[in-house]
């Protein structure tokens, strides 16, 4: 995954426990530094478990809070009462 500043943040998140990811793809097409600052911004406002999975761009699914600034209305593919999953398509 040739995310330098994303990877950083999902391996300091995942040694912490925060966050657990998994990479279906060889190559993601995102913007490093958008996503990352997403994470940074998710992980610093919630309090419940986190996956992200990177295939044909980047899936989030929070379990717990999501702070309002963080993903656009347009990002949210589906919410319930207990989880909440954005999707974010690659080239963005």
């Amino acid at each position: 995954m040739d995310m330098p500043t994303t990877s950083l943040v999902l391996m300091q998140a995942n040694w912490e426990g925060r966050l657990t990811y998994k990479v279906s793809a060889d190559r993601v097409s995102l913007d490093d530094t958008r996503v990352a600052d997403k994470l940074v911004r998710l992980l610093s406002g919630t309090d419940g478990p986190i996956h992200v999975t990177f295939t044909d761009g980047l899936m989030v699914r929070v379990f717990g809070h999501v702070p309002d600034d963080v993903f656009t209305s347009d990002e949210v593919y589906e919410q319930t009462v207990e989880c909440s999953t954005f999707v974010i398509k690659e080239g963005n």
